[in-house]
């Protein structure tokens, strides 16, 4: 969703940051069961260089790729002792 954050209703805001964060969220914690299940292994993320650059218009995807990130550098503090690994990727814009 490319619009200016001064546009958006707070209710859609909530909403856009939900996709934007809890789904990779689900993911990950999805991936988590199965690798301690295994016994160590590696949860890779893939998302856009929004992480590190915010851009006007773009502030939902941006938003949403701070706080994936913020989670996923956590989770990987917190799952190293268990032999597993965290891997974000962030291969930079995609072009048409």
């Amino acid at each position: 969703m490319w619009v200016p954050g001064t546009a958006c209703r707070t209710s859609e805001v909530c909403k856009g940051l939900s996709w934007f964060s809890c789904v990779p969220i689900h993911v990950a914690h999805a991936a988590l069961s199965y690798v301690r299940a295994r016994g160590g292994g590696r949860i890779v993320q893939v998302f856009t260089h929004g992480g590190h650059a915010a851009c006007a218009g773009g502030f939902l995807c941006s938003a949403g790729t701070f706080g994936i990130e913020g989670f996923m550098e956590a989770l990987a503090e917190e799952v190293a002792p268990f032999g597993i690994g965290v891997t974000i990727v962030e291969p930079g814009t995609a072009g048409r």
